[in-house]
């Protein structure tokens, strides 16, 4: 019943008395769009759905259904799914009515009691504004697409008590993450995002700035595990990436860190930076990529070596993972690099694609085992 869409929940009001006013305490709110659109045939395409979705009746049926509930704590609120407006507003202003798909461009949210809260939409908000002191678990997942002006794309949120928070899809031009003292596990998404495009029209690509990133990171600075997609640090803006990090607090609490969508050759520099920054991290995972959709953005390629080699880097570090190697001598370098900073490292994971010949996997093999560690008993293992 926790997955119920609130339509649903409220029609089962009509069955007995028992059920008449259930849905007013019900602690998890699912409001999905899908349920309001007149035309479900799934050959219709996008823009045909979006018209004929009720828009003005979904957004009073949630407003109500907020507005009349008997004040009982409120655990979660799901949107999921929804052809164009996928979140509440009580404010009439914050609809644009000149948008033919009803793009709604901002969502404020302030709520003393909700605990989990989870925003699922394929297009971008203009601003994202979330209060909640006793916040628990929060998911906000968009696409990579923009119809909207991008630098004024803004997500704040304030929230002491979040365990866990989950930005997936495409970045924010900038992040405002207030007094997150809480956190457990952090992870983020910064895929380059794209406006969409005509016939006649170059796409356009927005890769997150470095100030944005700074904001990004001083917010998670209290978590002790992040996950966070490399994509910020291999656009055409992150040469200026490793000089922010100057205005970046150390990640003390910091335990394990995962690079997703990660290419070794780019900005070698920044990635560097941002290990000095986790000094006390324990485990690292590493995922590359074999980027089917290359960006326009792309940095040219980098090596790593003794330059960035710094003190205090991985002195911490037990334990380390790669998935997705080629075998490059680049990779061969990075893997010197941690073994030669990593005091107590017990082991390497290396997982290679699964194109690479057996002779080749022999080869490499052989290069690792023969690299100098400053760890004599690391087990290093290619799988």
């Amino acid at each position: 019943m926790v997955d119920m869409d609130m339509k649903q929940l409220v029609q089962m009001s009509v069955l007995s008395k028992q059920w008449r006013y259930f849905w007013k305490s019900f602690p998890y709110l699912n409001f999905d769009g899908r349920l309001w659109i007149e035309d479900k045939e799934e050959t219709r395409g996008y823009h045909y759905l979006a018209k004929n979705m009720k828009i003005d009746e979904f957004i009073k049926f949630v407003t109500k259904v907020l507005n009349l509930r008997d004040g009982s704590t409120i655990k979660r609120i799901k949107t999921l799914k929804l052809i164009d407006t996928r979140i509440i507003h009580d404010e009439p202003e914050l609809y644009d009515r000149n948008d033919e798909l009803g793009h709604l461009k901002k969502l404020e949210l302030t709520c003393p009691t909700l605990e989990n809260l989870v925003i699922e939409d394929k297009r971008l908000y203009e601003r994202i504004i979330i209060h909640a002191p006793c916040l628990k678990f929060l998911r906000i997942k968009s696409g990579t697409v923009l119809l909207i002006c991008w630098d004024e794309c803004v997500i704040k949120i304030c929230a002491p008590n979040l365990r866990e928070l989950q930005l997936r899809g495409g970045y924010f031009a900038n992040y405002v993450l207030d007094n997150l003292c809480s956190l457990d596990n952090a992870q983020v998404d910064t895929a380059i995002r794209r406006h969409e495009k005509t016939e006649e029209e170059n796409e356009e690509e927005y890769a997150i700035t470095d100030s944005g990133l700074c904001n990004l990171l001083k917010g998670l600075v209290s978590t002790k595990s992040l996950t966070l997609s490399a994509d910020a640090f291999q656009g055409e803006t992150s040469a200026e990436i490793p000089y922010m990090f100057a205005d970046v607090p150390q990640f003390y609490n910091l335990k394990y860190f995962k690079l997703t969508n990660w290419r070794t050759n780019s900005c070698v520099p920044a990635l560097a930076k941002m290990f000095v920054r986790f000094p006390s991290m324990e485990a690292l995972v590493l995922e590359k990529t074999t980027e089917s959709h290359p960006s326009s953005l792309a940095k040219e390629e980098e090596e790593w070596g003794e330059m960035y080699l710094t003190w205090g880097m991985f002195w911490n570090l037990k334990s380390v993972e790669i998935k997705g190697i080629e075998c490059t001598d680049n990779e061969l370098k990075f893997l010197e690099f941690v073994l030669k900073k990593a005091l107590v490292l017990e082991s390497i994971t290396v997982t290679p694609i699964s194109t690479l010949s057996i002779a080749k996997l022999r080869e490499f093999n052989r290069k690792i085992q023969r690299l100098s560690r400053a760890y004599s008993s690391v087990t290093i293992i290619l799988n």
